[in-house]
């Protein structure tokens, strides 16, 4: 599975990627505007896309899932994203917490973020944001530990973490050895 580990706006709704194996694209999104990512229409927000989490991101939890975006390369446009990237103001574009905090998922306006520390964390668990709230999960039984989530966003959440608890786990044996997590696939 690719990651874009790289992104900014290029023009309309076209933007320049690079992914994880160091190929660059522009990518025409225009077609992929719809359903949740409707508001991303607005050009004000889509000029915000910015990479995060292996795909494309923008604030309010709009995200879209990278093979997705990267099935709309634009043919023979390589030089012309790494131009762009190369020359991109970075100045305006948010950046995540992922170095400390990194995220493993994003998905229905979730982001599931995962760490470690010795002397403060015993216990197997995530973080989850949605908008402005947060909450704690133990990866072992799926229930809240600390914080709160909407109704359907906890819901969604525990049915996540049910279906990748295996996966959780090996992350978090990945963290206690102090190496980074690996990303898991959201909900779809």
């Amino acid at each position: 599975m690719a990651w874009i580990v790289d992104a900014v706006y290029a023009h309309d709704y076209v933007v320049a990627v690079r992914d994880n194996g160091g190929h660059h694209a522009l990518v025409d999104l225009a077609d992929c505007l719809t359903g949740p990512l409707h508001a991303c229409k607005d050009t004000s927000l889509f000029r915000l896309v910015r990479a995060a989490t292996g795909t494309l991101v923008w604030p309010g939890g709009y995200d879209i899932d990278p093979d997705r975006v990267l099935e709309r390369a634009i043919p023979d446009s390589d030089l012309a994203a790494r131009v762009t990237l190369e020359s991109a103001d970075r100045s305006k574009i948010l950046t995540s917490c992922e170095d400390s905090m990194p995220i493993i998922s994003v998905f229905y306006g979730l982001i599931i973020r995962m760490y470690h520390d010795e002397n403060r964390h015993h216990t197997a668990h995530l973080h989850a944001s949605y908008a402005e709230s947060e909450a704690v999960f133990d990866i072992a039984t799926g229930e809240i530990i600390t914080g709160q989530l909407p109704t359907s966003q906890r819901r969604l959440v525990q049915a996540w973490i049910e279906l990748h608890s295996d996966e959780l786990q090996a992350n978090w044996q990945l963290l206690r050895a102090g190496e980074q997590p690996v990303r898991i696939r959201g909900l779809q």
